[in-house]
């Protein structure tokens, strides 16, 4: 969807007559009130074979990209990336064209396409074999850089800088200026199964800090993330929670659960020398009657999350601060609305936790 609501939907349709074994990927234009824009097309030029598992991108023009997965051309499992640039009008503009650029091992899948208001776009899938060989570590993120016209933006990169065991199923939202972010599953990289994980990075592609954990809750399965980034670059992921068999974090099988993450910058603002470890400073006032002052030190860019707990170890207050850069930090927390008495703030960061005790008096 664009800024003014235009949006473009598209999905894998089973080939007019066939058994469904050979499918194609359709789209439909709308306008922001819902009204269809001309009818559904045809995205794939290529016929033979599977199409599917498209991913829409749109600029703040409605113009639009539309990737997909092209399995089949050289083999039942082999799979490569396509994409099809149109015009807000639905026009193609020039010829499909393939995104994945490493051939030795031709399964390049699942895309994912983000689009800024002028219409640069970034293109992330998996890859298996590219950093490495066996199943279960072949599996790694990577991400191609286009300007609008489809002309490449240097060369295609991995985006998991942790390449242990499998990183698969990415998605990437973009702001505006052309900001984005990656997310991702990775397997036993928070020591239990599948994680989220993401990458931010600057518009030419220089990546903002380091890969961060998304989920704080890490029992069980954490897979198939997605992002939306608004025009600032504050964003939101949301992710499948589960087991296979037995409770997951919804008390049932599997659950959807999203965390949203605040824009921030790289570097301190006064370029004073960065903290070498975490820390969280004393709470003043203390004691508080009503808003009490939390300052923190990062020596990375991490996802913060401040908890306040009774003396008895139960939640009284969770504030997601979300992705935080290297420096100096400073929240306040108003805790008028609690009983008098001693609690425990607790800051966590990167798998990391700190804390401070504060009286409140009413």
């Amino acid at each position: 969807m664009n800024a003014a609501g235009d949006f473009v939907i598209a999905w894998t349709g089973s080939r007019q007559g066939d058994n469904g074994v050979d499918s194609e990927v359709y789209a439909q234009r709308y306008a922001a009130d819902g009204t269809p824009q001309g009818a559904e097309f045809q995205v794939n030029s290529s016929t033979e074979g599977f199409q599917g598992f498209p991913s829409v991108g749109i600029d703040a023009d409605g113009d639009f990209i539309i990737a997909w997965n092209n399995y089949g051309l050289e083999g039942f499992y082999e799979s490569d990336v396509y994409a099809q640039r149109y015009a807000a009008n639905g026009t193609p503009q020039g010829a499909e064209f393939q995104i994945s650029s490493f051939a030795t091992d031709d399964r390049q899948r699942y895309p994912s396409v983000a689009v800024d208001a002028d219409g640069d776009f970034v293109i992330a899938l998996e890859s298996f074999g590219q950093k490495g060989s066996g199943f279960e570590y072949g599996y790694a993120v990577y991400a191609q850089r286009y300007v609008a016209d489809g002309t490449l933006q240097g060369a295609e990169f991995q985006v998991n800088s942790f390449t242990t065991g499998r990183q698969r199923g990415p998605s990437v939202g973009m702001n505006a200026d052309g900001d984005f972010v990656v997310a991702w599953s990775s397997y036993a990289q928070d020591g239990n199964k599948d994680g989220i994980y993401a990458q931010r990075y600057a518009a030419n592609g220089t990546a903002l800090g380091t890969e961060f954990q998304v989920n704080s809750f890490t029992v069980g399965l954490q897979r198939l993330p997605s992002v939306g980034m608004d025009g600032d670059g504050d964003f939101v992921i949301a992710w499948l929670s589960g087991e296979f068999d037995g409770e997951g974090q919804d008390g049932s099988r599997y659950g959807i659960f999203a965390q949203r993450f605040a824009a921030s910058s790289v570097a301190n603002e006064d370029d004073t020398p960065l903290p070498t470890t975490l820390a969280l400073d004393a709470v003043f006032p203390n004691p508080v009657r009503d808003a009490a002052t939390l300052r923190y030190a990062l020596p990375t860019t991490a996802a913060v999350r401040l908890t306040v707990t009774d003396v008895l170890g139960r939640t009284v207050l969770t504030r997601v601060e979300g992705v935080r850069p290297a420096g100096e930090h400073e929240a306040r927390l108003a805790l008028g609305d609690l009983p008098s008495g001693v609690y425990v703030v607790r800051l966590d960061a990167n798998g990391t936790t700190v804390t401070q005790r504060v009286s409140v008096v009413c």
